[in-house]
């Protein structure tokens, strides 16, 4: 688990993410932001959060 955890952190982009600020979550847990979301990059949802202020959230890619 910690070693998904180490690779998913490598791709998130710097000005989301400091010292574990973002982290994999349910995507039912997102709900409506008011970041714009970025697509993910392991199909899963992912959110990154400093001090209480959301910095990034990543969602699946839908496929048209």
């Amino acid at each position: 688990m910690m070693a998904v955890l180490l690779l998913a952190h490598s791709w998130y982009p710097s000005e989301c993410c400091g010292d574990g600020d973002c982290h994999p979550v349910p995507c039912a847990q997102l709900r409506t932001v008011q970041r714009e979301p970025r697509p993910s990059q392991d199909n899963q949802c992912h959110i990154c959060i400093h001090k209480g202020n959301i910095l990034c959230i990543f969602v699946p890619q839908v496929s048209s």
